[in-house]
């Protein structure tokens, strides 16, 4: 029978010791429900994305102890319009925003914020395939934009492609080495390719460059609970 998890009242397998939607221990005490990171500022030509903590903590307990059956694969980014978790088929779409963003930028296809703007609807409407194209478009006319980076790399992400994710969150970096939300999010990423050294290496950058930032919080939690998973 499965029991409950106590911090968000989630249905988990008896033999869990996390939970699989928050990521609580569920061999501890509760010590308070898990939060999400605030909201990133975004400009008017990014949501400058930045993945779900509590689903990033269940991918790094789960790659330090191998509990495989409750990962969940496809974490979703928090950004402005959407918070759920990616599901395998795309939500309904508002076919008329569509064809509004859509217009515009067939009436400018070399506005960078035109094709940011139609990336942006079909991330959150999950088409990340389709999202990339365009963010790649605003990329040619835009390759210095560190926000739309960093919305490709999490749009791989989502499609599992960790190399790619990987390869633009590093991009980001090279133009701004301070760039928090890649930092997390390369981070996520080398746990989820079990580079736990790299982890560490990543998320101890992200604590000196913004040790009071809710993403070095949120790194530094995940990292006291990767401990008390290997005690």
């Amino acid at each position: 029978m499965n029991k409950q998890c106590p911090q968000c009242g989630a249905s988990v397998p008896p033999n869990a010791k996390f939970c699989p939607e928050c990521g609580a221990n569920l061999t501890k005490a509760p010590a308070g429900k898990a939060t999400q990171p605030a909201q990133a500022g975004s400009g008017s030509d990014s949501r400058d994305r930045v993945l779900l903590w509590a689903v990033a903590l269940v991918a790094l307990v789960v790659v330090l102890i191998y509990v495989y059956p409750y990962f969940i694969s496809s974490p979703t980014p928090e950004h402005v319009h959407d918070t759920a978790p990616a599901a395998n088929q795309p939500p309904p779409m508002d076919q008329a925003k569509y064809q509004e963003l859509k217009a515009a930028v067939d009436a400018n296809p070399n506005g960078p914020e035109e094709n940011v703007q139609l990336a942006n609807f079909l991330f959150d409407n999950h088409r990340f395939q389709e999202a990339i194209k365009y963010y790649q478009r605003a990329l040619r006319l835009d390759p210095s934009n560190v926000n739309v980076i960093v919305d490709v790399g999490v749009a791989y992400f989502n499609l599992q492609n960790y190399t790619e994710a990987e390869k633009y969150f590093r991009r980001a970096l090279k133009i701004d080495p301070e760039q928090q939300n890649a930092l997390y999010n390369l981070g996520i990423v080398r746990a989820q390719l079990g580079d736990m050294q790299g982890v560490i290496d990543v998320w101890s950058k992200l604590i000196q460059v913004a040790p009071e930032s809710q993403l070095a919080r949120n790194a530094k939690q995940m990292m006291e609970q990767i401990k008390q998973s290997m005690q």
